[in-house]
């Protein structure tokens, strides 16, 4: 770089010339000129390789500017290249995330015929650790303020406690002849209790489904809150350790 500099440079290469220089002259030299031949310098003067209008010390200054706006496109590049990079890697990791959601999507569609049975659902929702705000409104509809809060919340843990303990025994017996004999007919029980009294299950104006939709969909009625469900039934684990 310091060539670029007309103090610089003079040195440089008046220490570059002094290096070429040997340190014993040939005496041949001066006697062929001393005999009359061709003086050491006879051909004169270097001829300079190209002619130029101006300075040679002008046009080669101008280099560092030149380098200098080579370096900011570069460096400007760079930038450019890093910020494409980011915006694929987000655009990578939305697709994946939008893969996903269709991949989930698409396979909650296939197994809904397994998990969304009508009659299958009604028992799952009732082994669920939810409880909706309107069961806790109607439960203690007689409380204000605090004390609300605090029975409500009693509520939630007591059902919690309960959904751990079917769950842990329902799975225990599972395939138990005896202890599903026992859930049979503790179903079998309720339903025949509720049969007498099916002005009150369509009191809210549903009406009997055909097998079909029973079979294939969970009932329209119970779909609003599906989500809060299943996760009543995913906290039962906790409370099981608690």
């Amino acid at each position: 770089m310091g060539l670029f500099s007309d103090e610089d440079r003079a040195k440089i290469v008046e220490e570059f010339v002094g290096s070429l220089t040997p340190s014993n002259v040939s005496p041949a030299v001066w006697m062929r000129w001393l005999n009359g031949g061709p003086g050491p310098f006879a051909s004169g003067a270097i001829k300079k390789p190209v002619t130029v209008q101006q300075g040679m010390g002008k046009t080669v200054s101008r280099g560092p500017k030149s380098i200098g706006t080579a370096r900011e496109k570069v460096e400007r590049a760079r930038a450019e290249l890093a910020q494409a990079e980011r915006e694929l890697e987000y655009s990578e990791s939305l697709n994946k995330a939008l893969l996903q959601y269709v991949v989930t999507d698409h396979l909650v569609e296939v197994l809904s015929g397994v998990f969304a049975m009508g009659p299958a659902w009604t028992v799952m929702r009732s082994l669920s650790a939810h409880l909706s705000d309107t069961q806790a409104e109607a439960e203690t509809f007689d409380l204000i303020g605090k004390e609300k809060d605090r029975a409500v919340e009693a509520m939630r843990s007591a059902r919690k406690a309960e959904t751990a303990l079917l769950m842990d025994v329902l799975d225990l017996g599972s395939g138990n002849d005896k202890f599903e004999g026992d859930v049979r007919a503790a179903v079998v029980k309720v339903c025949k209790d509720w049969d007498k009294k099916r002005d009150k299950l369509t009191a809210d104006g549903r009406k009997r489904r055909s097998q079909d939709k029973m079979k294939s969909e969970v009932h329209p009625k119970a779909q609003n809150d599906i989500e809060h469900v299943l996760n009543g039934l995913n906290q039962q684990g906790e409370a099981l350790v608690a």
